[in-house]
């Protein structure tokens, strides 16, 4: 059986190649875009943190640059929990040099910032700055470290 000179079967293949090609397409288009499905959960807080700071710097907001660090050679991973990542919710992940330092480096506007790190799954205050008392269900530590931006 024809239908204006094109048969039921031509047309079945014509639109199930048709129907494979989007398909193909919107997983490469998804794929391309779509780098959070292959993201650890640091990586995404460290692109949430920088897309809140590139706003801040856009609505020039005086920053001043802030050095976190924590000395654990034996240590495989260190983060930054504080106040300004929601403490456990957007972690940071510090960068391990080569002589076993943590270090991360932010520019953060002018205040106090409470925050702890997290060793290894760990909470461990920061034994070179001075210390605070928190009381918050969303922090481990009854005493956390506090550094003041001038």
């Amino acid at each position: 059986m024809k239908c204006k000179g094109i048969s039921f079967f031509s047309l079945f293949l014509y639109t199930l190649a048709l129907a494979i090609f989007i398909f193909a397409g919107l997983n490469l288009f998804k794929d391309f875009f779509d780098f959070t499905s292959k993201a650890t959960p640091a990586l995404l807080a460290k692109n949430e943190i920088e897309k809140l700071l590139e706003v801040k710097i856009k609505q020039e907001v005086p920053f001043t640059k802030v050095d976190f660090s924590f000395d654990a050679q034996e240590a495989a991973e260190v983060f930054l929990c504080a106040d300004f990542t929601a403490w456990n919710k957007n972690p940071l992940l510090l960068e391990k040099t080569k002589n076993g330092h943590f270090k991360k480096t932010l520019f953060l506007p002018k205040g106090e910032y409470k925050y702890y790190f997290l060793v290894d799954g760990q909470a461990q205050k920061d034994e070179s700055a001075p210390s605070v008392s928190l009381d918050s269900k969303d922090c481990p530590l009854p005493e956390i470290s506090l550094k003041s931006v001038l």
